[in-house]
């Protein structure tokens, strides 16, 4: 019985350590894997999440390359029909806003929202609105730090070999309509027009006097950023209230990466949003941006005129340029003249009081005497 045993046994080892060999083999064969794709089990490469081979199998060859897929053009992604969907390499991401500026802003950031996938029972998007981020400081700050990326992310795109040709573009993807030209060595000045915005700049200026072949320069107007950044991000010291935007951003941009300093100004003229009034005063703004954040600030911006329909600005530098409006009290004419003769009125009434109780004498006494001194004090 035990000689009979002993044949089973050594095969039986045998095959173990075939098995066992297999698997080493196996293990090791999925330690080629491509990139983007792990081991499934010991024996076959697969790609991960997100990612396909082109082959379309889902176990694939060493030799084999698995590619990104996109959801968002794929129709794969989660993301409700209101929101925006964003690739990314091996996944993608939702955002969903009612806010222009933030739906623009995604294009740019990510900006993951739960709210924005389908089976949420959020109703609310993330900062739905410029009265939220007004409430929420924390919320208003990092809009202002990505509307500072943002538009230092925008000059980037503009000056990109693909886009930088001269003339008139409109790009409906980022909400843009841009100008683009040549700067002329026998004409200093340049005229720009971009959704009925302007810009005058003087090229030898903005270049100091070394205009090559490729110098040129550009106007930008974002048609989706009117409401944000709004007139909460303004503060101009003086307590003024009620400040809105009423003109879309503009950038003014050259093609070189150094900073500019003017020493001529460019001349902007913006199209209002909402026609103008006797009642609001207009500010002349750029946005001052920075690593903590940003703001709109009047520095080296200065208002020429405004009519009902326009706002001409002249400033000293080239930025991310608007126009704020403030609404201003209004005087009534009728209740001003009312308040004058009444008051000439009550001075004339104490001035006879005061001569009667000082030059009638058959009535002073103690008494008229400290009316008088009370009729003086009333002046």
């Amino acid at each position: 019985m035990g000689s009979r045993c002993l044949p089973l046994l050594s095969g039986l080892s045998v095959l173990l350590a075939l098995s066992g060999s297999d698997a080493e083999n196996s293990g090791a064969s999925c330690l080629m894997c491509p990139e983007n794709a792990s081991c499934s089990n010991s024996t076959h490469c697969v790609c991960n999440d997100g990612f396909q081979s082109l082959s379309g199998r889902s176990y694939i060859k060493p030799h084999e390359t698995c590619e990104d897929i996109d959801e968002c053009t794929a129709g794969l992604s989660k993301c409700k029909k209101e929101s925006y969907c964003r690739n990314e390499i091996g996944s993608y991401y939702c955002s969903c806003s009612s806010n222009r500026f933030l739906n623009l802003l995604a294009r740019f950031f990510k900006l993951d929202n739960e709210a924005c996938y389908e089976g949420s029972s959020e109703e609310t998007p993330f900062l739905e609105n410029s009265q939220e981020i007004q409430r929420n400081k924390r919320n208003k700050e990092h809009i202002a730090k990505m509307a500072t990326q943002m538009f230092q992310k925008m000059e980037e795109i503009i000056w990109a070999e693909d886009l930088a040709s001269p003339g008139k573009h409109e790009n409906s993807t980022l909400g843009i309509v841009y100008e683009i030209k040549r700067c002329n060595e026998t004409s200093e000045k340049t005229f720009l027009e971009a959704g009925n915005n302007t810009m005058d700049i003087n090229c030898t200026d903005a270049f100091k006097g070394t205009i090559e072949d490729r110098s040129a320069v550009a106007l930008v107007t974002y048609q989706s950023l009117w409401d944000m950044p709004n007139g909460s991000f303004f503060n101009d010291g003086r307590g003024t209230q009620e400040v809105k935007l009423n003109s879309h951003v503009v950038s003014g941009t050259i093609s070189t990466k150094k900073k500019v300093y003017l020493s001529e100004p460019v001349f902007l003229t913006f199209q209002h949003v909402q026609p103008g009034g006797t009642r609001t005063k207009s500010f002349c703004v750029y946005w001052n941006g920075s690593e903590e954040g940003g703001i709109w600030s009047t520095e080296g911006c200065h208002h020429v005129g405004s009519n009902n329909s326009h706002t001409e600005c002249k400033c000293f530098h080239l930025s991310s340029f608007a126009v704020l409006v403030a609404l201003v009290s209004e005087v009534d004419p009728v209740l001003t003249g009312i308040t004058y003769v009444g008051l000439s009125l009550s001075l004339l009434c104490l001035l006879l009081a005061a001569l009667t109780f000082l030059l009638c004498r058959p009535i002073q006494s103690t008494s008229t005497s400290l009316h008088l001194q009370l009729s003086i004090c009333l002046f």
